[in-house]
């Protein structure tokens, strides 16, 4: 895995990359309940399982919009130096 990798290369990183790992085993935990619901759901249509559902996504969008809150406030704001080329049309620079 890249993270434990990432770690071992830079043990500065830890507390970082524990976090992120935290993150990834929680977000895989709320995905397995949306599965495991919309699985249900195919067996029997109820509203208790649509609540799961709702929730679940409900849970996962609060906890994604959080990690990417953290992400960007930890993103340096000045402009990059360099200039993006797209290689999809012909190398043209995006617009700075």
């Amino acid at each position: 895995m890249v993270l434990p990798a990432l770690q071992q290369v830079n043990p500065d990183l830890g507390p970082v990359v524990d976090k992120l790992m935290a993150d990834h085993r929680h977000v895989s935990r709320l995905l397995d309940e949306i599965e495991a619901s919309a699985n249900a759901l195919v067996v029997e249509d109820g509203t208790s399982i649509r609540v799961r559902i709702v929730d679940a996504l409900g849970d996962l969008a609060t906890d994604l919009l959080a990690h990417l809150a953290c992400a960007c406030s930890a993103v340096p704001t000045s402009k990059p130096r360099g200039r993006l080329v797209s290689s999809t049309n012909g190398g043209t620079e995006f617009p700075s």
